[in-house]
Formats: structure tokens, sequence, C-alpha cells
């Protein structure tokens, strides 16, 4: 039975073929072997399936331990034909500022060979089931370019990276500079902005994904981590998820959004004081009230969806049956099926 998914070619085209198959001692093989053509003098003290570890050092007095996580790259058996990945979990990270570690995959496909790497501390949740991916367009780019970046975040440090193999080390020797955040998470809070353009690749939704789903069962039985393990595959980025919890009081006006008053101020021409009106209050302006409109979860994440058409969003509804949901929804029923 054979397996046919999209292929890096070197020119950087894709072609439909069976999935190369690189055994892990060949993935070692080339891990080690980029560091060997090098000024560094390595020693390795560790070599394990999925594991090297060493020691590197250089004319100049510096040196380094090396921790390396190392698997090949595969599709493994996902329905989209462009995925790439490794399965990991419970990684070791040596926290010292003399270790480098890292967390690497090899792809190669006609003797043409690409290392892919990720930020080891972004998958090092301990025993939780990592996926670490990459789109096989981008291997190609690598192939024909020699370096490529894949953006499956906003944040930075979610980023891959795939180059040929004589780049490993100067990635490993700039780990920082590589994964480094350069997105405030905290930003983009207010209604002000409620979108903003994604930056990263868009992430594919296997075809027999259901677009509306509803799971039930009984407390305890491990719905909410089962979602939650789903959502954060097929939307790796905070800003492509949301989660909401219905209850009892739960309404339309949450849900899709309502104008509510603000309050908003003008210079005063006499003097203001506070409610003993004997008191002058301490900002001497007259208050006026104004409404804006505040964005229900429905609608921001709909905003989002309109502003991104490449990428797929997910609202996810705790305790829908709590609500009212006939209420809560509205015209909006018609608009979902």
């Amino acid at each position: 039975m054979t397996n046919e998914y999209n292929q890096a070619n070197p020119d950087g085209t894709l072609v439909v073929d069976d999935e190369p198959v690189l055994q892990p001692a060949r993935v070692k093989e080339i891990v080690k072997g980029a560091l060997a053509n090098s000024n560094w003098s390595i020693n390795w003290t560790l070599e394990e399936r999925a594991q090297l570890q060493g020691t590197m050092s250089n004319g100049e007095g510096e040196t380094f331990n090396l921790n390396i996580y190392c698997k090949p790259l595969s599709n493994t058996g996902r329905t989209s034909p462009n995925d790439k990945r490794i399965q990991l979990k419970d990684l070791e990270i040596v926290d010292d500022e003399q270790t480098i570690n890292l967390l690497l995959g090899v792809y190669e496909r006609n003797q043409n060979a690409i290392i892919v790497g990720w930020n080891i501390n972004a998958y090092s949740e301990p025993g939780k089931n990592h996926s670490a991916k990459i789109h096989v367009k981008k291997v190609a780019q690598a192939m024909r370019d020699g370096f490529s970046t894949f953006k499956i975040s906003t944040e930075k440090k979610r980023n891959s990276y795939a180059f040929r193999p004589n780049f490993l080390l100067s990635y490993m020797l700039n780990l920082d500079n590589f994964y480094e955040n350069d997105f405030d998470e905290n930003a983009n809070t207010g209604n002000e902005e409620q979108t903003q353009q994604l930056n990263f690749e868009p992430n594919e939704i296997p075809s027999e994904f259901p677009r509306n789903l509803i799971v039930y069962g009984a407390p305890g039985t491990g719905k909410s981590h089962e979602l939650d393990s789903v959502a954060t595959e097929l939307f790796p980025d905070n800003y492509l998820r949301k989660r909401i919890t219905f209850y009892p009081k739960y309404s339309y006006s949450q849900f899709a959004g309502v104008y509510k008053p603000t309050p908003i101020y003008k210079e005063a021409t006499s003097r203001v004081y506070d409610a003993s009106m004997v008191r002058e209050a301490d900002y001497q302006y007259e208050p006026l009230i104004d409404y804006k409109f505040e964005i229900g979860p429905f609608l921001e994440m709909l905003c989002r969806a309109i502003d991104n058409p490449g990428h797929n969003f997910i609202l996810i509804i705790e305790e829908i049956n709590r609500a009212n949901a006939a209420s809560v929804f509205g015209d909006f029923f018609s608009i979902i099926r």
C-alpha cells in the first residue's frame, strides 16, 4: 500500500509521490554530518533512537553541551497532503547556559536533505503529546534557496525554520535571535482594533472535520480535554480559537454584541465638584455619556475570519445547554446551518 502526499523537489516545486522512509540512524547521520564539517570539535557522548548528546568546542576556548532531539519528518497518516511533522512527548531540557537544546526534524528525498528546527521550549510540557509541523512547500523552498521560515503562530517562538544541513551550526548558535518573542499577547484587547492581518501560514483543516460539532457525554469523561487537544493541533495560535461558557442568563447581546453607555469627558467651563457638592473633583472635566458597541465572541471570530480568509477559526462553547440556546443564537441559527 502506498501513501502518496505532496513531496519537495530541489527546484522548489511540489510533486505527488510516496512518503520517503527515513530511518532514525540516517536522521542522526545527517545531523552529525552537518556539524562535522565545521571548525568546531564535536564529541558525541550519547546516541539513542531519537536523541544525541555531546560537547562541542572551538579553538577560541568556547565550549557548549549539546542536547539534540531529532526525528524523521513525515505525514504520519494525516489527511492533509502538505503536512510534515514529528510527534514527541516528555522532552528533557537541560536548563543551563552552557547547553544548546535542539528539536529537529529531518526530510530527505532523492539524496536531498533538509533539516527543520523548532523551539524546543514550546513543545516541552510534560505528559502531553506534541506535534511539531511544517508545510511541505517550505521544505521545497529550503531545498531551492537554502533557508525558509514557516510561521504557524503570531508568536515568533512558535515558528519553524527549514534549511540545508550546512546551515545547522549557524542556526544553533543563534537560537535566541530566531525565537525571541516579538508579539505582545496583551495587545489588541480593546474594541478599537478587533482584528489583525495574520502573517503566518494558513492552517489547513481536513475536509472530513465537521464545521459544526456537538460533543456530549457524562461529566468528567474528558470532553473538554479532547476538544483542547484537537483545537490546539488544528488551530495552533491563540488568535485562531476562542472558548466561552454559557450559563442560564447568558444573552444574545453578550454572544453577538451590544451598544453600551460609555463615559467621555470634555473640558469644564466652570468648576466641577464631587458628590459632596463641597469638594472639588480631582479632575476638572465634565462627564458625558456616549454609546459604544462592545463586540461579542461570535461576531469577533466572524470578523477575524472575514479579514483573514486564508485561515480557519474555531469558537468553542462550553455548557451550551445551560442557556436558552434559541434566544442566545437568535437569527444566527439560520446562518450556521
